[in-house]
């Protein structure tokens, strides 16, 4: 290119810009600067896997929440039983019904209240249940409380590949333990709310 022309080229392409702006002034278009797209979209909500019995099997039914729920938190929602919506979809709970606590102090968090203890170390979640509880839980109960609690223990730790729950209680005359693992838990939810429902075989614990 000629020095003539190098030199008329910056010229050119301002000449063109000034075109092309008073174009889109004429058709109503303000010429604008840079377009901010904003915040970034929040993730999806955690879901935490709750096992409730449907048709006699165990079934896994996600529930949504505001943070990720722990191994605790999640037995105390499945304590809670299904939700109207659940129980019309033909979901049902074998777990007993818990006695209430005594208050302790007025200003304890609500985590503090609850009768069942729920202990977390590595891979293994252990649950106790309340000595006011003297029969052993049914199988399938048990299923439901070491399912929720390894589901709940595996979200929350990502880095553990599966989980080993223990649940012990008391009687009259002792004390009763069964084990399970994550390994054999439902990992399909069902739909609630639609005659769909996906119920693998749940663990079967040795008492």
């Amino acid at each position: 290119m000629s020095p003539a022309r190098r030199a008329a080229a910056p010229l050119l392409r301002c000449s063109l810009l000034s075109t092309a702006l008073f174009a889109l002034s004429a058709c109503g278009i303000a010429p604008t600067g840079v377009v901010h797209a904003g915040e970034a979209a929040a993730g999806v909500k955690p879901t935490t896997l709750l096992h409730f019995v449907g048709d006699g099997t165990l079934v896994a039914v996600p529930r949504r929440a505001t943070d990720a729920v722990d191994a605790e938190e999640a037995v105390a929602m499945v304590f809670e039983g299904p939700t109207d919506l659940e129980m019309s979809d033909g979901l049902t709970t074998e777990l007993p019904p818990l006695p209430p606590q005594p208050a302790l102090e007025a200003a304890a968090p609500a985590k503090t209240s609850f009768v069942v203890k729920v202990r977390t170390e590595g891979d293994t979640v252990s649950i106790e249940l309340p000595r006011s509880h003297e029969s052993p839980l049914s199988g399938t109960a048990s299923d439901q409380l070491i399912c929720t609690a390894a589901s709940a223990h595996l979200v929350t730790n990502p880095d553990v590949d599966s989980a080993k729950v223990t649940v012990t209680g008391h009687t009259r005359t002792g004390r009763w333990r069964t084990e399970g693992s994550s390994t054999t838990c439902p990992s399909r939810a069902p739909q609630v709310g639609s005659s769909t429902v996906a119920s693998p075989a749940g663990p079967s614990p040795a008492s």
